[in-house]
């Protein structure tokens, strides 16, 4: 670490045994988004630096100083425990994550924020709707070669594969397929189209060139007919690939 220059630089971060979790209410927000939210109160804002002589001074200074540069070239997360429960669903979906692991490196030049060689993989995911009822599951999810660059706000990740894929899809008389009762809203579409208003603020680019999706295995019944149908499909592999949008 150079304080004069203004620089640091970090050969590893290593996090390991951790755990995560996170709620969407059904207004779209996720709670950490307020844990770390802003003051909304200006006034606040203002005594809380008028009472910190060195941060008022700092507030008010015409001085122009260096961005501090700042290099991780390796941060790890192993064997993490991920929980995510999205309550803007009419039954509320419970994800989890039994093992998330996660590698990328951290480079802050004159501030801006650009996250490289990310690789990810998360395994032993399931997906849990009504009275606790799991709908889907997955052996693991794979991310290789991804970057973030905040300041161009682009994303570029090459490849994902999504493998072992394994859930039904169920026609009952009377009633639509599971899983539109399993993604059914909790709140009204008007609801919905007043909460995602449009922000000014730009779009990210995102580009993802492969999508991948193996060994899946899908149970199809129609209860709805007068001889019910059954089918399975196992080990049913896709590919996508060139996907783009800004």
């Amino acid at each position: 670490m150079d304080l004069a220059a203004r620089n640091a630089k970090v050969g590893q971060v290593l996090l390991p045994q951790g755990s995560v979790s996170a709620v969407m209410g059904k207004t779209g927000t996720v709670n950490w988004q307020q844990a770390f939210a802003a003051p909304t109160n200006e006034s606040e804002s203002a005594k809380a630096v008028s009472s910190q002589p060195s941060l008022a001074k700092a507030a008010n200074t015409t001085d122009i100083e260096t961005p501090f540069t700042l290099e991780i070239a390796d941060v790890q997360l192993q064997h993490w425990k991920l929980a995510y429960l999205d309550q803007t669903f009419l039954n509320p979906l419970q994800t989890n994550v039994a093992d998330f692991n996660l590698s990328l490196a951290l480079a802050m030049p004159k501030g801006e924020m650009a996250i490289t060689q990310i690789q990810s993989k998360a395994i032993g995911i399931s997906a849990k709707s009504t009275a606790n009822k799991q709908v889907a599951s997955l052996d693991n999810v794979q991310l290789s070669d991804g970057e973030v660059l905040i300041a161009e706000q682009k994303v570029s990740i090459p490849s994902v594969i999504f493998s072992g894929l394994k859930t039904q899809i169920i026609k009952e008389t009377n009633k639509p397929l599971n899983w539109q009762t399993i993604l059914a809203p909790a709140t009204s579409s008007a609801n919905n189209t007043v909460a995602n208003k449009t922000s000014n603020k730009a779009d990210w680019a995102v580009s993802l060139k492969k999508v991948a999706l193996e060994n899946a295995s899908l149970h199809i019944e129609d209860r709805s007919l007068t001889t019910p149908v059954v089918m399975d499909v196992e080990k049913l592999t896709q590919r996508c690939v060139i996907v783009r949008w800004i």
